[in-house]
């Protein structure tokens, strides 16, 4: 919708500029640095209008070359930043890997030394006496 809407109005004033131009076909004495000719205003006005479109295309072109370098140049560094994060993550996953591994000795090991000392504690019956030996 937004291209057609720059369509339609160049249209119009490309409408516009002609008719303004062919309204003005006098013969108009020119001078420039060193030298003065006559020419129609016709042709003076439509050089003009297409030295404006051709700077205007100049100036377009290199305004999206910059921002196309910076775009490049932006997305390098997202994808730095990407693979940045990346590693982080991984150096993360394998600290949390040894935690949990360490965690998992601690709690083998807590529970060895509880049973263990469960063992240590409770003593056994002898259901058999001295006298029953006699």
């Amino acid at each position: 919708m937004k291209n057609q809407a720059k369509l339609i109005l160049g249209i119009i004033i490309l409408i516009i500029i002609t008719v303004f131009a062919i309204q003005n076909t006098k013969s108009v004495e020119l001078d420039l640095i060193f030298t003065h000719f006559e020419t129609p205003l016709v042709l003076i006005i439509l050089f003009s209008v297409l030295l404006g479109v051709i700077v205007g295309m100049i100036g377009a072109a290199t305004n999206t070359s910059a921002k196309s370098r910076e775009i490049k140049k932006l997305n390098r560094q997202v994808e730095k930043e990407k693979d940045l994060r990346k590693q982080e993550l991984i150096d993360k996953d394998a600290k949390i890997a040894e935690l949990r591994s360490q965690l998992s000795e601690k709690d083998l090991k807590d529970r060895n030394t509880t049973v263990y000392d469960s063992l240590v504690e409770t003593p056994v019956s002898d259901t058999s006496s001295k006298d029953d030996i006699y």
